[in-house]
């Protein structure tokens, strides 16, 4: 099984499966399950929740935790429209933290329930001071909306914004768009790689933290492949 070589953006692959696979589930944490279908409508409630925030095609908003379904629902509802996801490490200091939002100016910071406390500690101290919202009422501001009309990102929009380890300095971000996170697709199928070509029945295992590309990436692999996403903290 794969997805016609012409998808490129987020909002080709979320429609594409939404209706060639609605009832499959894309991601599963723990006993929940969260399918093609759901993340189309999900998507678009997000959208309505971030312009009502004012945020658009352009802005950063950040998730600080550990591995999440909702994060990889926050990431491909913010590809579809050209927000632009940073996901943070869970483990670095509070400064390293408050280094990543500042440098990216997310007015938004999506925390798991766990985190809160210390998200909100950092906002608090930084000039823009970022809203946090815990993964709990984020999921409840979600369902309270009226789904958004999607006016769709292109391939080459940026979409994830990743930070280097910063060993020698401070981190650097790295600006990913759609075209470079699904791009290997088709060129890994034509020379025959394994990775590049699922059956429906397959499961991919996240387990590798989200705040590095091979977390991100494996997750984002599920929607480019139209399988299940493991997802494990």
């Amino acid at each position: 099984m794969s997805a016609p070589d012409h998808l490129v953006s987020f909002d080709d692959f979320v429609l594409h499966w939404a209706q060639d696979r609605p009832d499959a589930t894309i991601y599963e944490e723990g006993d929940a399950r969260f399918t093609f279908a759901g993340i189309e409508h999900l998507s678009r409630q997000m959208a309505a929740a971030w312009g009502a925030s004012g945020i658009g095609k352009g802005d950063r908003i950040a998730w600080y935790g550990k591995n999440s379904a909702l994060y990889f629902q926050l990431l491909i509802a913010a590809g579809r429209i050209g927000v632009v996801m940073v996901p943070i490490g869970w483990r670095l200091a509070p400064a390293e933290v408050a280094f990543i939002l500042k440098d990216t100016g997310a007015r938004l910071v999506f925390a798991g329930d766990e985190f809160i406390e210390a998200a909100e500690a950092v906002a608090a101290d930084l000039p823009a001071r970022p809203r946090v919202v815990g993964a709990s009422a984020a999921r409840a501001w979600f369902a309270s909306l009226e789904p958004a009309a999607i006016e769709p990102a292109s391939a080459d929009d940026a979409a994830l914004q990743l930070y280097t380890s910063g060993t020698t300095g401070n981190p650097k971000g790295a600006v990913l768009s759609a075209r470079n996170i699904f791009g290997l697709r088709t060129a890994g199928r034509d020379a025959g790689l394994a990775w590049a070509e699922w059956d429906a029945d397959e499961a991919i295992l996240v387990c590798m933290p989200c705040a590095h590309i091979g977390g991100t990436g494996l997750g984002v692999m599920a929607l480019g492949a139209g399988v299940r996403g493991i997802v494990q903290t």
